[in-house]
């Protein structure tokens, strides 16, 4: 009887610590040793806008694609975000460097303030304002300007460039779908526009026409 239980008792051993190891296991496992996993990746941040608008560019010459030769000359004394363009002979004025028909003197609070936010604004940054009209029939009312990308673009055989790509909206009164569409390819280190493109509805979608780009920037010679 003795050696019987001696053989029962030894045989038991195994199975004892068998269930030790499982229980040490299971603790380890409890703790979240063993089954730890890596933690979750971030989302990659969207892509920034513009840290601080640079001043207006000045001492610039652009060559376009037109033949066209564009010098960019500084700021309005006295308006710093109005900037200047010289084209045959004739000076034009555009905020923040490309915003306007030639003709931008200060706009209202409400039109700086919302292009300023799309520029520092990222991907996605969209605002709208009111247009001021020259008159009761002038066809716009309103306009929505979007960061909607920032590719590169070479010019001729440079260095592809930076840039941040604005869509321009211009729309009529509220309740009538009339609008037009204008895409800005601005250079992020001078705001120098670098491309432009009309948006145009067709029967099946849209079609974007070039309007111009530029082929060449470089310091103006003395």
């Amino acid at each position: 009887m003795a050696r019987l239980g001696s053989a029962r008792t030894g045989m038991a051993r195994p199975v004892w610590a068998l269930l030790l190891a499982t229980l040490a296991l299971a603790g380890c496992q409890a703790g979240g040793f063993a089954t730890r996993q890596p933690a979750p990746q971030r989302p990659p941040d969207p892509t920034d806008g513009l840290a601080a608008i640079p001043p207006c560019p000045t001492g610039l010459v652009a060559r376009l694609n037109t033949g066209v030769t564009v010098a960019f000359a500084g700021a309005v004394p006295d308006r710093p975000e109005t900037c200047l363009r010289r084209v045959n002979g004739h000076t034009y004025r555009y905020f923040l460097g490309f915003w306007g028909d030639g003709t931008f003197h200060d706009g209202t609070a409400a039109e700086r303030a919302a292009i300023r936010k799309v520029l520092t604004g990222p991907v996605g940054t969209s605002a709208s304002f009111p247009l001021r009209t020259a008159s009761a029939v002038a066809l716009w009312r309103s306009a929505t300007i979007t960061h909607v990308g920032d590719p590169t673009l070479s010019l001729g055989h440079g260095t592809p460039r930076p840039t941040m790509l604005l869509l321009v909206e211009r729309r009529t009164d509220a309740g009538r779908d009339v609008h037009t569409e204008t895409l800005w390819w601005l250079d992020r280190a001078t705001l120098v526009p670098l491309q432009r493109e009309e948006v145009i509805p067709m029967t099946h979608g849209t079609e974007r026409q070039l309007a111009w780009r530029v082929r060449a920037l470089a310091p103006a010679s003395d």
